[in-house]
């Protein structure tokens, strides 16, 4: 990737067509970069006809570190990981991004702690262009924009190092890849805060209309307990648009509740075949203001269902955000970073690039929360 290094970066002209300038929102195609105002707020991202690059960076996660570095060179900002990091600024801006919705993981040992922050920041990544990707397909039905593409930066890596990639060095997924799995589903709900004011929008690239309702649950943290429940009106959605379904103040939303005790658990329910077609998060307050509990998540079972693929179902005791499975050994799991509710089971599939046992899996298995990095 080349050097980005400006704080709000864009392409420069190099030419202009018979329709205009190729940067212009409405007629173009727009590269654009933020990487120090919060990603969080929408506000900050343009209307594009096009967003045909965008993204943030994150670090790899442990194991694919393992192969290029020795143990002193675990450290964020060891003279290997500054070398290896090609975009000026980058790990001051990264770690800005983490100080602005997360603790900074701080086990007293230093490789677990290191551990922590490429986990962490891979959740940092996921979030901020989870939350720019689901702004673009909200403006596709809203002026001036018309938004009818986005294409974040970056799918693969050439080594191991800081960059905007989604699948690490060696084909391991970051937890941007399995967000791009949801957050590019042909439906899609999402919703987003401006000015004190709450806002779902439900986004279609089918051809189809589609009739249906959204509910929104306000989950309690410390209990997994609904608190509250909104409902939008039954609407019908055109194929190939997005539509703002609901609309309330985030006072009414929340009523006597406090932003850190809950998260807004959203489910797009088609009425006409009575199943959920979309579910979302969205999280009104900054984890570091959040007291989480600490979670037991125990691994139910883990079954190999061919020669290199396996499920494995976990259970929490406690509500858990952005659960990540990890193992030693290569391959990728086809969901991770998750929410899990006490009590709820949730299993994902892992694919291996060799034959491996149950035994040899549930070995290397370890699972890591947000709670567990301070």
């Amino acid at each position: 990737a080349s050097d980005k290094t400006s704080c709000t970066f864009r392409r420069p002209v190099t030419h202009i067509h018979d329709r205009g300038n190729v940067q212009d929102q409405t007629y173009g195609d727009v590269h654009f970069y933020d990487y120090t105002s919060d990603c969080w707020d929408v506000s900050t991202f343009p209307s594009p006809r096009f967003a045909s690059e965008y993204g943030y960076q994150s670090l790899p996660s442990y194991y694919t570190w393992l192969p290029v570095t020795e143990t002193a060179d675990l450290v964020y900002d060891s003279p290997l990981m500054l070398h290896r990091q090609h975009h000026s600024g980058g790990d001051e801006q990264n770690m800005q991004q983490l100080k602005n919705h997360f603790n900074v993981p701080s086990n007293a040992d230093s490789v677990t702690q290191f551990a922590d922050t490429c986990y962490v920041m891979q959740v940092v990544q996921a979030l901020c262009v989870k939350t720019e990707t689901e702004h673009y397909r909200m403006q596709r039905s809203v002026s001036p924009g018309h938004t009818m593409g986005a294409l974040y930066w970056q799918l693969n890596d050439i080594w191991q190092g800081p960059t905007w990639s989604s699948i690490e060095y060696g084909g391991r997924w970051k937890l941007l890849h399995n967000y791009a799995k949801r957050f590019f589903e042909n439906v899609l709900v999402a919703s987003y805060e401006s000015q004190g004011s709450y806002y779902v929008y439900v986004m279609s690239d089918n051809k189809d209309p589609i009739t249906g309702f959204v509910k929104i649950s306000l989950v309690g943290w410390s209990s997994g307990d609904e608190k509250q429940t909104h409902y939008s009106s039954n609407f019908t959605l055109s194929g190939d648009s997005s539509m703002l379904v609901y609309h309330n103040t985030f006072a009414s939303m929340l009523g006597t509740l406090q932003r850190a005790d809950v998260v807004f658990l959203l489910e797009f329910r088609d009425s006409v075949a009575d199943a959920v077609v979309s579910t979302n998060e969205f999280y009104p307050a900054s984890f570091s203001d959040i007291n989480l509990p600490a979670a037991k998540i125990s691994v139910q079972s883990v079954a190999v269902t061919g020669s290199s693929t396996a499920t494995v179902t976990l259970i929490s005791d406690q509500m858990a955000p952005f659960v990540f499975l990890e193992t030693s050994l290569d391959g990728h799991w086809d969901d991770n970073g998750f929410l899990m509710l006490p009590g709820t089971k949730h299993t994902a599939v892992f694919t291996s690039k060799a034959t491996f046992t149950a035994q040899q899996l549930q070995q290397s298995l370890t699972t890591r929360t947000l709670r567990d990095t301070y």
